[in-house]
């Protein structure tokens, strides 16, 4: 909780993660765009580490032109003025699925594809893979 004296308004501001809808942010923002934002005050000299999971519905995998591989992409993007956040993605992956591609390169381990990438700029996030 942020105390109350910290704001403008001097009112408390309780914690929370803020759904964002695409109404009237950026007129180029695709359909279907999604985001998530919440406060954190941190006192000069100090250091916080923060953590999200953001579940997304299996209906947004595309499945390609040859019916055999499928598609899962995402952007993610920067915050401006902060240095480069480390960005721990897992993608699960269907039973049985094989990788055939991946945008940045990563590992599957254990079902999963994952990559650790350091957030310097914006980046799309692609995952191509074959099921039986």
């Amino acid at each position: 909780m942020v105390p109350h004296n910290w704001f403008i308004r001097q009112e408390m501001v309780p914690a929370r993660v803020d759904m964002l809808d695409n109404q009237g942010i950026v007129a180029e923002n695709p359909p279907g765009l999604q985001g998530y934002g919440t406060m954190l005050v941190v006192p000069q000299g100090e250091d916080r580490t923060t953590r999200f999971e953001f579940g997304l519905p299996a209906e947004i995998v595309l499945r390609q032109s040859t019916d055999v591989i499928w598609q899962y992409q995402l952007r993610v993007q920067k915050q401006a003025g902060t240095l480069a956040v480390p960005l721990h993605l897992q993608v699960l992956l269907p039973e049985g699925a094989e990788v055939v591609s991946t945008q940045p390169e990563g590992i599957v381990q254990n079902g999963r594809w994952q990559a650790d990438i350091p957030l310097w700029t914006d980046i799309d996030i692609i995952v191509e893979f074959s099921v039986p």
